[in-house]
């Protein structure tokens, strides 16, 4: 899922198929 870095609570990190696009995941 991908979610604001501000919004997320949780761990956040960049995800290697994101990396480009610089996409936010939560895990």
């Amino acid at each position: 899922m991908i979610i604001g870095a501000v919004e997320a609570g949780g761990t956040k990190f960049v995800d290697g198929v994101g990396n480009e696009k610089g996409e936010i995941f939560e895990r």
